[in-house]
Order: C-alpha cells, then structure tokens, then sequence
C-alpha cells in the first residue's frame, strides 16, 4: 500500500511541476517545512481580498525562491479555488472567510499531495461542507444567518490555529449542519405541502385558459358556444390537466377538439368553387361526429351536468344551422381571465429545456434582474403543470416560475445554476487527475515519438545500408565487366601477339624479342598496355622463375600486368610493348636488330650470302 500511495504521490508531483515548473531555475529553494512553517504565520490581514496564494506568499516573503513541487502545489491551488469561488459563486463574506482557510489547505497539500483522492475526513471535505451549508446564505436571513455565519468563522479558525482534530472538527460541522438542515427540511416540506394543490389548481387554469382563449382569438362565434367553451368545456379541460397533466394524450386531443368546435362556426370564405366544396365535405364530416365526441370527454370526465347538456344541445341546434346554411349570429367576447402566457418557447433551445427536466429539488441558483440578486433553491418540481418552486436558505417561499421561464432566465444570464457538490473535493480531484493523465499521455506519446524516430532512423540506415549494397553490388559488376573487358582486350592483345610473333617474316625478331626479355633486370622499365589498352610506363616489379612470369607496376605501385617471357616477347614483336633502360643502347640495338631483320626480308638468299 506504501509503494502505491508513494506511486500516486510521485505521479502527481511529476504532473503538477510538468504544468507549472517547466522554466523555473535551478536555484537553491526554500525547504518545504520551511515554507510551511510561512504558511502557518501568514497573517489574517494578509489574505483579505482576492490574491493569488502565490503572490500573497512572495509578497510576505520578497525574494523567497520555491522548490519546483512546491511552487506548483501552491500554483495548483490559485487555479483551483479560482474555479470553485466561480462555480459556487459565494457571497463576498463567506468567499473570504474561505479563504482565510487557503494557507491550511495549502499546508495540507505539501504534505500530503494525494490528499483529493483519500476517503477519510480532510481539511478539503470540510470546506466541501462549509461550501454546501453557505451555498444559499444571505446577510439578510435574519438570527438563523447570523447563526449559521459565526459556525463558519468558529470552523475556520479552527483550522487556521494549531493541529486541530480534523476527524473530531468534522464531526462537529456535520452534526451542527444536520441539526439546522432537519429544521429547514421541515419548513421545505411544509411550504410543498401547502403549495403543491394552490399551484397545480392554478397553473391547471391558467394552462387550460390559454389553451381556449389561444383557439377563440381573433374566431366569430354565438353567444352559446361561447358560454360553452368558457363554462363546461374550461372546467373539464382543466380537470384533465390536473390528472392527466399538461403533457398528456388527453389534454393534447381536448386542445385539438377545441380547435375543431371553433373551426366549425368559422363561415366558408373561398371565392374558389372546388375550395368551397372542399370545405364544405369536411364540415359536413366533422359535424356528424363532434357532438358525440364532446358528450364522450364530458362524460368520462363526469361532467354530465344539465347545463353542459343544455349546452350541447344548442351545439348541436347551430351545428344543424350550419350545415343548412342559415346565417349565425355572432357575437363580441372577452378572454378567460388568466396569468399572462409568457412566450419564451422559440427562445429556448432543447438543451436548455433537457437541463431543466433533469434538474431536481436541491438545486441552487443566483437570480439577477433589475437591481435585485437572490440565491434560490429549487424545492418543489411539478412534471403535470411544468412549475417549479424556489425558497431562501431559510425555507420560506421566494419564487414560481415555470420550466420555459426557467431555461429562458438560464439562457438569457438573469439565473445561474451554482455548484455546491462537494465542490472542494471533486476541483481538486479533477483538477489533479486531469493533470495526471495528460502527463500520462504526455510521457506516452513522447516515448510514440521517439519509437516513431528509432523506426525512421533504423528506416533510414536500412535504406541508407541497401543503398550502399546495391551501389557496392553495382560497383562490382562494374569492375568484374571492366575485368572481363580489360582480360577480354588483353587476351585479345596476347592472341594477335602471338599470331603476329608466328609469322614467319617475323621468326628472326621472336628469337631476338625472348633474348632480350630473358635478360630483363628487376627494375627495368617497360611501356606496355595499361588498363585502358593504351601503352603505359612501368616497371619489372616481380619475375617468378617457377612459372615463368613476371608482374609490372607503375610509378604509384599499382600493378599494370603480369606476363611470361613469351608473351612478353610477342607483344614486343607486335608492337604493342617497348622496353626503356637507363643504358640508351639497349633499346637501340634492339631497334636496330628489328629494322636490319625487316629490311632482310625483301632481299634473295643469294644477296644474303653473297653469291652470285
């Protein structure tokens, strides 16, 4: 367990410095205890306003140098409370009185950098009450505020003095806030019990006097199915509202009936005949069934009364004048009295409205409009006739607003939906393992990149190696052709050599040519044919008596050749080698030998010996 905590522990250390220390120097830092003993003194004065922790402490301390840890443990607090005081959105009094509990957390922090992630009782968990418990607090909620307010400041000092008991300190918090959120869950109850019936049975009216006064606007209508639509009909659709509810099938088919009975009186107004005729056939259609249908809706309702009777019965009378075609007479009509409809419908989008449906009772909001800014909680949520109601932190009714209005005022920033849900804890939690995982993935995709790099570079090499071999391969194909051709010539060169040295004009000089090659030295220079066939200086390096060869080289060493004495005398005879020697007579008499020979080989035998 020790190695897992200290893993967790590194982890986050490695996390919060990768964030926050990336271009900090390799200074001398202040200890840590050192640091937390600066936390402990700083003063009250000192965290009044809304500071950075951070500067607060380099303020105090001008010229004090953090340690990477921790001046990203500190840092790491400044982002987070920046977010909690948002999200929550306190009153000024108490978001101070937190903070004054900020160099704590801090110190808590530096010991115990995991600390968002324990289960027990913590300086965070604590805050996480205070937070919950002042969500809704107010300066004028009267004794219970004043009450609740001098409990947060005896918690915070507490933990700003000494080593408090932080399991003991909880309890304490807890137990107070239990006792004082029974009471107002008391009153909350209350308030719902007494409010559920007036609400419902006024938004159930103020629906249903929409719903018709929707469908008469603007409509010529009798006397009579006015009183009818105002009278029986408004008290049955209502009825359905309040049972079935303001969503259901039935109250959705009682708007269309009502909408079909007003249609019906409306006079046929198309100059278009086939229109008309249209027209009429629908009428006629409608008006065989609808008497039956509004008796049904009555009925199942048990709202059979003699006057809803009576009243059907003149329906039915003018429905019979209407299909007749005798004119009715119609007449001016007020509106059911109701709440105004506010229209916010089109304003709202579905997600608003998705928000609002998945809200329950718990829920806190800042409600800002025209100079006036309350904290309301959300109590009572009617699904049927879409209302919700809101109370103070004391439990006393303060708002009624419907679920449009509501994802309107959300909409539109005049209500702000506040976080109070262990709000300490969890941005903290968060918060550090966000930073976690994105070092994580950091780390990960670093070691990615550099196996994607060892992959390109061995790519690389391997490209770079089969390149080097297809160009030694292709170097050596070469040089075996340019062998092949060099032997190719050479063997040529011998071959026509020999056939040259085989003539028999050319006997004398073969036998001088060998004479003359047996008695070359070591050191002696020659021109023979050099690797581009032409004649080329070099020297009798090796003569090998065994096999009768003898290799040359040039001037660099390299060697040019490797002949036997025969081949050498022919090549000689040919023409295609000379031999050079510091004594010039050398080549001269040979040259000489070789002229007398050729210059023979027009003369007779007789000129040759002399007889005539």
């Amino acid at each position: 367990m020790m190695n897992e905590t200290s893993t967790n522990v590194d982890a986050i250390e490695r996390a919060l410095t990768n964030k926050y220390a990336k271009s900090r120097s390799g200074e001398a830092a202040l200890d840590r205890e050192r640091l937390v003993s600066i936390l402990a003194d700083l003063p009250t004065e000192a965290m009044a306003g809304n500071s950075p922790l951070l500067a607060i402490i380099k303020n105090e301390q001008p010229g004090l140098i953090l340690g990477e840890v921790e001046h990203s443990i500190i840092a790491s607090i400044d982002d987070c409370t920046k977010v909690i005081f948002s999200l929550s959105d306190l009153e000024v009094e108490i978001a101070q009185q937190l903070r004054f509990a900020l160099p704590q957390l801090a110190i808590a922090l530096l010991r115990q950098p995991d600390l968002p992630f324990g289960n027990g009782a913590s300086i965070l968990t604590i805050l996480d009450h205070l937070v919950e418990a002042m969500i809704g607090w107010a300066s004028n909620l009267g004794k219970s505020g004043e009450t609740l307010y001098h409990k947060t400041q005896e918690i915070i000092e507490a933990l700003r003095t000494g080593n408090p008991d932080i399991d003991q300190l909880e309890a304490n918090l807890v137990a107070f806030l239990t006792k004082e959120q029974g009471r107002i869950n008391k009153l909350e109850q209350r308030l719902a019990a007494s409010e559920t019936g007036l609400v419902r049975s006024q938004q159930s009216k103020n629906i249903t006097a929409n719903i018709i006064n929707r469908a008469m606007a603007g409509k010529r209508l009798t006397a009579d199915i006015v009183s009818f639509l105002q009278g029986p009909w408004y008290d049955s659709i209502q009825l359905i509202v309040l049972t079935k509810g303001v969503d259901s099938e039935e109250c959705f088919r009682a708007g269309k009936l009502t909408e079909t009975i007003i249609w019906t009186y409306q006079p046929i107004t198309s100059e278009d005949e086939t229109q008309v005729q249209r027209e009429k056939q629908k009428l006629y259609r409608i008006v065989e069934h609808l008497p039956g249908e509004i008796r049904e809706l009555l009925v199942a309702l048990e709202h059979n009364t003699d006057a809803a009777q009576a009243a059907l019965e003149i329906i039915e009378s003018e429905q019979v004048q209407i299909i007749s075609g005798q004119p009715l007479e119609f007449v001016e009509f007020d509106p059911i009295e109701c709440e105004e409809e506010i229209s916010v419908r089109s304003k709202v989008s579905r997600l608003l409205m998705r928000k609002v449906n998945a809200m329950g009772p718990g829920q806190w909001f800042i409600y800002e409009s025209d100079d006036v800014v309350i904290r309301i909680k959300l109590v009572l949520k009617l699904e049927d006739v879409k209302q919700l109601l809101f109370t103070n932190r004391n439990g006393m009714k303060v708002m009624q607003r419907g679920f449009d209005e509501l994802a309107y005022y959300l909409s539109s920033g005049i209500v702000k939906a506040l976080n109070h849900d262990a709000v300490f804890s969890t941005t903290f939690r968060t918060f550090y393992q966000g930073l976690v995982e994105e070092h994580d993935r950091q780390i990960k995709r670093m070691a990615e990149r550099k196996a994607e790099l060892t992959r390109e570079e061995r790519a690389r090499e391997e490209a770079q190696r089969k390149a080097e071999a297809k160009a030694a391969e292709l170097e050596r194909l070469k040089q075996e052709q340019d062998r092949q051709r060099r032997e190719s010539a050479r063997a040529t060169r011998l071959e026509q050599a020999a056939l040259e040295a085989q003539k028999e004009e050319n006997a004398q000089i073969i036998i001088e040519a060998r004479k003359q090659v047996e008695e070359l030295a070591i050191g002696a220079w020659l021109k023979l044919p050099g690797p581009d066939s032409q004649l080329e200086e070099c020297k009798l390096a090796v003569r090998i008596p065994a096999t009768n060869k003898m290799i040359f080289v040039n001037r660099a060493g390299t060697k040019i050749g490797e002949y036997t004495n025969e081949q050498l005398a022919q090549l000689l005879v040919a023409g295609q080698g000379e031999i050079q020697d510091e004594g010039i007579e050398f080549e001269d008499t040979l040259a000489q030998v070789v002229t007398r020979l050729r210059q023979d080989r027009t003369k007779s035998f007789d000129d040759l010996t002399g007889t005539s």
